[in-house]
């Protein structure tokens, strides 16, 4: 959502990240795609009062970055080739 939606879509998952219920935080983690913005929601996610929100935001950052990882492997193998 983050990465696709623009400033708005960001906006909206900072308000849910700041939301009272851990599920809709949770959801925002989920919903936080890879970008700068995106990045700095999640790693604001890891100091959140709830573990199953700061253990989620940790899998959605590492996951990013395995994706990441993954594009630049291709992208690397595509210049040889």
């Amino acid at each position: 959502m983050s990465k696709e939606g623009g400033p708005q879509a960001i906006e909206v998952l900072r308000d849910a990240l700041r939301d009272r219920d851990a599920t809709v935080r949770l959801m925002a983690v989920d919903s936080t795609k890879a970008g700068r913005e995106g990045g700095m929601l999640l790693e604001q996610a890891l100091a959140d009062s709830d573990e199953t929100v700061r253990t989620a935001a940790a899998r959605k950052i590492r996951e990013i970055e395995h994706q990441t990882n993954e594009e630049r492997r291709r992208l690397a193998h595509a210049r040889r080739h």
